[in-house]
């Protein structure tokens, strides 16, 4: 009645019972949290995830939408206990000011886990400036020339003489 092992006193005999109590591991939880380090074209995705006592895997996926579409491994990729662990995953070749998806995944014996869906928006680059010859010079007067590419962000354009 006290637990197991346990004896049993019966009328001429001892009965010994051993049983091992077996608690099963459910699946990971997983919680995505904000993106950090996030450049005009990279960015470091972040998380937590409670193994819940099997061995978990983990991964991030991102992409532009929430059909991600790219995954890769989080830092640690296995996560154990029974204690949220802090997983990243350093990403490049991002698009410059541009919306991201991501979410981080554990996947150990007792299920799948996907994260909540986070968003990030990567910078954009300073614009590029080329200046030209001048045009028209005379006394008083003259065109300045260049371009400007703007890589996908609002600029003004200014002279400056």
């Amino acid at each position: 009645t006290s637990g197991c092992p346990f004896t049993y006193l019966g009328t001429s005999l001892y009965t010994y019972n051993f049983g091992i109590n077996i608690a099963s591991a459910g699946p990971p939880v997983c919680v995505t949290t904000a993106a950090t380090s996030v450049t005009g074209n990279s960015a470091t995705l972040n998380g937590t995830v409670n193994a819940n006592g099997s061995s978990t895997t983990v991964t991030f996926d991102y992409g532009l939408t929430t059909a991600y579409g790219t995954t890769v491994p989080g830092v640690p990729p296995t996560a154990t206990g029974n204690t949220p662990t802090v997983e990243s995953a350093a990403i490049t070749g991002l698009l410059s000011n541009t919306l991201y998806h991501c979410r981080v995944n554990g996947v150990n014996a007792s299920g799948t886990t996907n994260g909540n869906d986070f968003t990030f928006t990567t910078g954009a680059p300073p614009p590029t400036v080329v200046t030209t010859s001048a045009t028209g010079v005379g006394l008083t007067t003259a065109t300045l020339n260049g371009t400007v590419n703007a890589n996908n962000a609002s600029t003004d354009r200014k002279s400056v003489v």
